[in-house]
């Protein structure tokens, strides 16, 4: 499977080698669970690629945002768009206040 470079389907071909024959799953499950893996696989190659290459300016995450008193911003807020639940109903996100510092 990695000669046809789909490392996913192989890493999860090997996890399933370890499970005992009477606690494997159906074919039909397996076999879905096996593609979503290869995909969920791809997609994360595909994030890393683009966040290597956009070479940004600060390498920041979410843990490091400062909510100090002065800031709009609110932990409870930045929390819910971190769920990214806005991406699933098709909403946008606009940030009307000043980003930085």
């Amino acid at each position: 499977m990695r000669a046809l470079r789909l490392a996913g389907m192989a890493d999860r071909y090997e996890a399933f080698n370890f499970v005992p024959q009477h606690q494997r799953l159906q074919t039909d499950v397996f076999l879905a669970q096996f593609l979503e893996a290869e995909e969920l696989y791809r997609i994360h190659r595909r994030n890393k690629f683009f966040i290597k290459n956009n070479k940004f300016r600060y390498q920041a995450n979410l843990q490091e945002i400062n909510f100090i008193e002065g800031r709009i911003l609110k932990k409870e807020t930045i929390s819910a768009f971190s769920e990214c639940r806005f991406i699933d109903r098709g909403e946008n996100i606009i940030i009307t206040v000043s980003t930085g510092v």
